[in-house]
C-alpha cells in the first residue's frame, strides 16, 4: 500500500502558504500600482493646467483658437497634412476646441495605402495594401458639420465598401464640395456614384471619376435630384458621358483621359452630347486611338482653352484636332512628342486651322520640334509660347523624362531659317509672324548667351515683334549675369506659370 511521506508533505503544505503570501503581496502591489497611476494621473492633469495658464493661447478665447486652427487648413500644406488630428492631440483643451471646429474636418479621404515593405529590393518588395480606415472617415464625416467637404476616394476594392461608409457618403453628400473616385475596382465606384446620387448635390463643383471601365450598377442618370453648381468634371472615358450628362449640362471644364471614337455611330451621340455643354470653356482630352477619317466637327462656341495629351497615340493629333471648331479658342496645350520617335507622315498637311489661337503650350518642346511646321500652320496667329521642361526620350524600349530643354536649340527651330539665307526666301514660311513672349519653364544651363542673343536678334529682324523672355527660378539663382547680356535684345523677367489648373484640385 502507497504511504505518503510526512515530512514531504508538511513541506508541501508550507510552500503553498508561501504561494499564497506572495499572491496577497502581489495584489496588493497591484492596488497600489493602479492608485499611483490614478494619482499620477491627477497630479500629471493639474500640473498640465497649470503649465498651460502660461502658454501664449492660454488668454485666448476658444473662439479666435478655433479661427487661428481653420486658418491653418489654408496654409498650403495639402490634403496629406492632416491638420485637424494634429490640433486635437496636443492638449485637452485644444482637443475640446479641434473636435468642434467643423473645417478642421472637411479632407475625407478613404484610401487603401501600400503596406511598405521593409525589403528596399524590388525583387522582395511587398503588393500588400493596408485597407482603408472606416472609422476614422465617418468620424471625419460626423464631426465637419455642415461645412463644405471634399471626399477623396483612392484605390479601394469592392470589399472596402461597406454599407456604413455609403450610407454616411450619402447622408453629408448635400454640403459636399468635390467628389473624387481614382482607380477603384469597377464594381466599387459605381455603388458610390449610386449613394451619392441618392440626394441633391446643392454646392458640389468638382467631380472626378477616373478608375476605367464602368462595372455593373452603374446609375442611369447621376444626381438626378440636381447639382446645380457642379462646374468641373473629370471623366475616364467617353462610355459614361450619357448618363453623366444631365448632371454637367451646366459643365465648364470638362477632362476625359481616354478619348476614343470607335465608330462613326457612338461618335454621333458623343458629337451631340459634347454640343448640349453650352457653358463648357475649358477641354482636356488624352487620346486614346485614332479618330476616323470624315467626321463632322464637333461645334464648340464658348470654348476657349484645350488641353491635349497624344503621348499615347502620336498619330492621332491631327486628327483629333480636326474634331473640334471652336471660334473663340484663344489657348491650346499640347503634349506627347518623343524624342526617338520617327517623324509622323500624317504631320505633312493640315486641314484645320485655328485662327483665334494666341497662346500655345508646349509639354516637351524639344521634342516637338519636329513638328513646329504643323502647329505653325495650325495657329498661325500665336502671340504668346509657353515651352514647359518635359519632354521623353526613346531609349531601347524604354521611355525617360527628361526636365531641362536647350532654349537656343528650340528658338532655332522656330526661326526655320539656315545660315545666310535671305529674307525673301522663306517669307511664306515664317514660323508665328506675330509672337510676342516666349516663357521657358525649365532651362538647361549653362546658356550660351551669345549664341542665344544672336539667334534672338534674328527671330526679330525676320518679322517676330518679340518683346519678352520669361526664364525659369533656376536661371535667376545661377546665372543671374546672363539676364544683363541679354536685356538689349529682349526684355528678360522671371517666369511664373499663371495656367488654370481645374483638374488638379483633388487628384
Amino acid at each position: 500500500m502507497w504511504q505518503v511521506h510526512s515530512d514531504r508533505q508538511r513541506r508541501v503544505q508550507v510552500l503553498s502558504g508561501h504561494l499564497e503570501d506572495i499572491a496577497s503581496s502581489k495584489h496588493k502591489l497591484i492596488l497600489q500600482l493602479e492608485e499611483l497611476d490614478a494619482r499620477r494621473k491627477a497630479v500629471q492633469l493639474e500640473r498640465n493646467q497649470l503649465h498651460n495658464l502660461d502658454a501664449p493661447t492660454s488668454n485666448l478665447p476658444n473662439e479666435v483658437l478655433a479661427m487661428i486652427f481653420e486658418a491653418g487648413m489654408d496654409l498650403g500644406g495639402g490634403p496629406q497634412i492632416d491638420f485637424g488630428r494634429i490640433a486635437s492631440h496636443v492638449s485637452h483643451r485644444w482637443r475640446s476646441i479641434a473636435v468642434n471646429a467643423p473645417r478642421l474636418w472637411t479632407q475625407i479621404r478613404y484610401i487603401r495605402e501600400p503596406l511598405v515593405a521593409k525589403s528596399k529590393s524590388s525583387k522582395f518588395r511587398s503588393h500588400t495594401t493596408l485597407p482603408p480606415n472606416l472609422n476614422k472617415a465617418i468620424t471625419y464625416l460626423s464631426r465637419s458639420g455642415m461645412a463644405p467637404i471634399d471626399i477623396c476616394i483612392k484605390n479601394v476594392k469592392e470589399q472596402d465598401m461597406m454599407p456604413e461608409f455609403l450610407q454616411s457618403i450619402a447622408d453629408h453628400i448635400g454640403h459636399c464640395r468635390s467628389l473624387c473616385v481614382l482607380n477603384t475596382e469597377k464594381d466599387a465606384f459605381p455603388q458610390i456614384l449610386k449613394y451619392a446620387s441618392h440626394c441633391a448635390a446643392p454646392i458640389l463643383e468638382s467631380l472626378s471619376v477616373l478608375s476605367g471601365p464602368l462595372g455593373n450598377g452603374f446609375p442611369d442618370t447621376l444626381f438626378p435630384r440636381g447639382a446645380l453648381c457642379l462646374r468641373t468634371v473629370a471623366l475616364d472615358d467617353l462610355d459614361a458621358l450619357p448618363s453623366f450628362l444631365p448632371a454637367i449640362a451646366s459643365v465648364r471644364q470638362l477632362q476625359f483621359s481616354k478619348f476614343q471614337i470607335k465608330d462613326h455611330e457612338s461618335y454621333g451621340n458623343i458629337r451631340n452630347a459634347f454640343m448640349a455643354l453650352h457653358s463648357l470653356s475649358h477641354l482636356k482630352l488624352g487620346t486614346y486611338g485614332i479618330p476616323p477619317p470624315d467626321l463632322a466637327p464637333i461645334e464648340l462656341p464658348r470654348l476657349r482653352c484645350l488641353e491635349l495629351d497624344f503621348r499615347t497615340y502620336p498619330t492621332s493629333f491631327r486628327n483629333t484636332i480636326g474634331l473640334i471648331n471652336a471660334p473663340v479658342l484663344n489657348c491650346i496645350s499640347v503634349a506627347g512628342w518623343v524624342i526617338g520617335h520617327r517623324d509622323l507622315p500624317e504631320l505633312a498637311m493640315p486641314e484645320t486651322i485655328c485662327p483665334s489661337v494666341c497662346h500655345l503650350k508646349i509639354n516637351g518642346a524639344l521634342a516637338a520640334t519636329r513638328g513646329f511646321d504643323l502647329m505653325a500652320k495650325l495657329f498661325p496667329n500665336v502671340e504668346q509660347l509657353t515651352l514647359r521642361g518635359e519632354h521623353f526620350v526613346t531609349v531601347g524600349s524604354c521611355q525617360k523624362t527628361l526636365k531641362k530643354e536647350d532654349l537656343n536649340q528650340i528658338l532655332v527651330a522656330i526661326l526655320n531659317r539656315e545660315e545666310g539665307e535671305e529674307e525673301h526666301e522663306r517669307d511664306e514660311q515664317v514660323r508665328w509672324p506675330k509672337l510676342r513672349s516666349i516663357a521657358v519653364s525649365a532651362l538647361r544651363l549653362p546658356l550660351e548667351v551669345q549664341e542665344l542673343r544672336s539667334t534672338i536678334f534674328k527671330l526679330k529682324k525676320y518679322g517676330r515683334p518679340l518683346e519678352t523672355l520669361s526664364l525659369p527660378e533656376i536661371f535667376w539663382t545661377e546665372a543671374p549675369g546672363d539676364a544683363d547680356a541679354l536685356r538689349d535684345v529682349v526684355d528678360v523677367e522671371e517666369y511664373h506659370d499663371e495656367s488654370p489648373a481645374p483638374f488638379g484640385r483633388v487628384l
